[in-house]
């Protein structure tokens, strides 16, 4: 995603991806990276008065569906 939106200010081409598709990217990126902390913390789910963990995902990831190529379902295709 960031790749071809460099690649896309370089060229000055359209990039492959829309802002709508980079947007669901984005919030299921950080959906991975919030579920990998909560894994490394060991107060486990929920986080801990040290911060982390899933506590600290933003409200909509922990519920999002998501769909068999991982992005949320609500996101438009992506035209690639």
């Amino acid at each position: 995603m960031y790749r071809d939106f460099a690649r896309s200010i370089r060229t000055g081409a359209p990039p492959e991806m829309s802002l709508e598709t980079a947007m669901a990217d984005q919030r299921l990126m950080e959906r991975v990276q919030a579920t990998a902390d909560a894994a490394d913390d060991p107060a486990g789910p929920g986080g801990s008065a040290t911060g982390g963990g899933a506590a600290d995902a933003p409200a909509e990831a922990a519920d999002a569906p998501v769909d068999a190529a991982g992005r949320s379902a609500g996101a438009a295709p992506s035209g690639r």
